[in-house]
């Protein structure tokens, strides 16, 4: 299955297409918005969106008076090759896994956007694949790979002649070359953003049932939202305080969170670290069933945003940076190219959005 595609990728494909065709030559003036919106049936938002990304990446550039051009300088490699330049392509393979649905694919196919745009700039083609392995290794042994970009699996890649990068939000510690958020340190800011809002009771959030035999300290840090929870504990292990451990999960008996929000109306200084957004507006909307006041008597902060309709609600989030992550991925395997050795891992910051669950 594809991964989705939004809207404003769309056009601005579009825009590139005729630019690479030579339809849009070197300081010519590119469709305006309205014109966009009109050709394309698309929202104003949608084109601006495309033409703005176009414009950070100095594709365009944007003139009162003049309208919107092609940048003067812009690259050869925008261009599309003539025939007899075909036999040196070179392809960057991307590979997803097919497990993923729709929703769980939004940072991916974010990943890939920035991931194609990365590419072109080195003159690169990107091409997409379902990740089995009879197709990994024809992507490898394929004339013209410089290298294999991957989300994040749970086994272990075998021995290629291509470098291989892999990204996600957490990783495994057996894959040779991963791009991730650096979980434990967002949530050490975390932590201290619940600090410095008065919060003296912390609790920490995760996904799944707690062990039964109060466990949490053999907890596997490759699993879940460990990470991020071990930064919460060093900060805390730092002030003296104790950071309480509560899990969440929709699906199954959520008791243990309903006893610590009942705890909450009428109080102050409780401050929840949630393992991911898509937990955090669940647990929001059960807290204004009970009558809790946010961010009065509950403040919070939570990590990546999936897409849904849990942006709905205004909360604070640690985000993935999915165009950092693709940056570093492209950089990585440059640099093997050129006779580098590949890091185990490459930790990226989690830019943090402040929207009022404070």
């Amino acid at each position: 299955m594809p991964l989705k595609r939004r809207l404003s990728d769309e056009v601005r494909k579009y825009v590139l297409d005729r630019i690479a065709n030579g339809e849009y030559a070197r300081g010519e003036r590119v469709e305006t918005i309205r014109e966009l919106c009109m050709r394309l049936k698309v929202s104003h938002m949608v084109a601006a969106t495309a033409m703005r990304s176009l414009a950070e990446e100095k594709v365009v550039i944007s003139h009162v008076g003049r309208g919107t051009i092609v940048s003067p300088d812009l690259p050869d490699t925008y261009f599309r090759k003539t025939p007899e330049m075909v036999s040196e392509r070179k392809i960057l393979y991307f590979f997803f896994e097919t497990t993923y649905t729709p929703r769980l694919s939004s940072y991916h196919a974010e990943v890939l956007s920035h991931l194609q745009s990365a590419a072109a700039l080195r003159g690169w083609e990107t091409r997409v694949e379902l990740l089995a392995g009879e197709r990994l290794l024809h992507a490898a042994r394929s004339s013209g790979t410089v290298g294999i970009v991957s989300c994040c699996v749970d086994q272990p890649f075998p021995e290629l002649p291509v470098p291989v990068v892999c990204y996600g939000i957490a990783a495994r510690s057996f894959q040779n070359c991963c791009v991730v958020a650096d979980n434990f340190r967002a949530g050490v800011e975390g932590t201290r953003r619940l600090l410095n809002r008065g919060c003296r009771r912390l609790v920490f959030i995760d996904g799944r049932d707690k062990p039964r035999e109060g466990a949490w300290d053999g907890w596997n840090p490759e699993l879940q939202f460990a990470e991020t929870f071990h930064g919460m504990e060093s900060v805390c292990r730092e002030r003296g305080l104790s950071p309480e451990l509560a899990s969440w999960n929709i699906n199954s008996d959520c008791e243990e969170m309903d006893r610590i929000l009942r705890q909450l109306p009428g109080t102050t200084g409780t401050g929840f670290l949630i393992g991911n957004r898509s937990m955090a507006w669940e647990i929001v909307l059960r807290a204004r069933e009970l009558g809790i006041r946010i961010p009065e008597e509950l403040s919070i902060v939570t990590f990546v945003s999936r897409g849904g309709r849990e942006m709905e609600l205004p909360l604070d989030t640690f985000n993935f940076d999915s165009r950092t992550v693709a940056e570093q991925c492209v950089i990585c395997i440059e640099n093997a190219r050129r006779g580098g050795v590949l890091p185990s891992r490459i930790l990226t910051e989690m830019p943090f959005h402040e929207e009022g669950s404070s």
